[in-house]
C-alpha cells in the first residue's frame, strides 16, 4: 500500500510541478467537475479530499502531499 501511495505522490507532482494545486486545474479531471461546482462543493465542504484557501477572495487550493 506505502509502494502505491508513493508512486502516486510521485506521478502528480511530476504532473503539476508543485505539491499544492488550483482546485480549478484539477476538478474536470479528476472529479468530473465544472470548476464552477467543485469551488462551491469546497465551500460546503463536500469534496472527497480537503480544499483550502489562504484568504476568502482567493481561489481554493488542494494539496497532493
Amino acid at each position: 500500500m506505502e509502494e502505491f501511495t508513493l508512486n502516486t505522490l510521485f506521478l502528480l507532482m511530476a504532473e503539476f510541478n508543485t505539491a499544492v494545486v488550483p482546485l480549478s486545474q484539477i476538478s474536470q479531471k479528476y472529479f468530473g467537475l465544472a470548476p464552477r461546482t467543485a469551488r462551491d462543493r469546497a465551500t460546503a465542504n463536500r469534496l472527497p479530499i480537503t480544499a483550502f484557501r489562504e484568504s476568502q477572495k482567493s481561489d481554493y487550493l488542494v494539496s497532493v502531499i
